[in-house]
């Protein structure tokens, strides 16, 4: 009987830790993809950012450059949101959102949730418009 009852001490421990090292796993599982969800977030908001300066540069370039000039930004990632905002236009993609104030006036076409945007000078008035490559 002293026997099997140490046997039985010994596996119910065993059973304890195994219990305690499972629940640090989960612990440690549970801060891993807290990391991994905040680091996408980061990155997606970082892409925006990004897309919202190519689209200024372009948008700037086409302004200066006169009549007939187009410009295409193509966002590496998701898509893009145009919006007028007032005398502005307003730009979102990723978590990341900014107005911007263009040197000419602009004239928002069509849909404007695109991976691709397409602006271009028609007599002085920005035309902003999704974009979709044809084959």
């Amino acid at each position: 009987m002293g026997k099997s009852f140490l046997c039985a001490q010994i596996s119910l421990e065993s059973l304890m830790v195994f219990a305690i090292f499972l629940s640090l796993l989960a612990i440690s599982l549970a801060a891993c993809l807290k990391i991994a969800e905040s680091s996408q977030k980061r990155l997606d908001y970082e892409m925006g950012k990004s897309a919202f300066s190519e689209f200024a540069s372009k948008a700037g370039s086409a302004c200066a450059l006169g009549s007939g000039n187009v410009r295409i930004v193509s966002l590496q990632k998701g898509e893009a949101t145009v919006s007028q905002n007032g005398s502005r236009v307003s730009f979102s993609s990723g978590g990341f959102s900014s107005p911007l104030a263009l040197r000419c006036p602009f004239s928002l076409q069509g849909s404007l949730a695109s991976s691709s945007l397409r602006i271009e000078n028609n007599e002085g008035t920005l035309e902003i418009s999704g974009y979709s490559k044809q084959a």
